[in-house]
């Protein structure tokens, strides 16, 4: 969780700069830099906007891992399409996606391990008390 909404910041400043530099050089360069710049500055909206899929992520992977492998899940094609747009480094950040979408698949089996193992606990617990509450019953017969 600390990792994927740190990174986020990451990704937010990166997607920012990825914007603003497009929007420069919508600006400033020349007419066949333009459709570049313009490519780059949605690309970099891209990035905003599978930041904030992060940032939900990482908010709900310890109460509900389950739902946060799927923001996670979306937030990786929007990524690759920034990348396709100009923004390399999403390509990356895809990757980083999927990666933090198999974590929160693997907290969703330890978690279900973790409730099984309490269970088996509490039925052990049922099973002693029952137990005692038997020899008692035939202490006080």
């Amino acid at each position: 969780m600390i990792i994927s909404l740190v990174l986020t910041l990451v990704v937010w400043f990166q997607s920012c700069a990825a914007t603003v530099g497009g929007g420069l050089g919508e600006e400033f360069g020349s007419a066949s830099e333009r459709r570049e710049a313009e490519d780059l500055t949605a690309a970099g909206g891209g990035g905003l906007i599978a930041g904030c899929l992060y940032v939900v992520g990482g908010g709900l992977v310890l109460a509900r891992p389950g739902l946060a492998r799927w923001f996670y899940l979306a937030a990786a094609p929007i990524f690759v399409l920034a990348g396709a747009g100009g923004y390399t480094d999403a390509y990356f950040w895809a990757g980083a996606s999927l990666i933090f979408m198999a974590m929160a698949w693997v907290g969703i089996r330890e978690r279900e391990k973790k409730q099984a193992a309490e269970q088996q606990a509490q039925f052990a617990q049922l099973q002693q008390w029952q137990q005692w509450q038997q020899e008692a019953h035939r202490a006080a017969r």
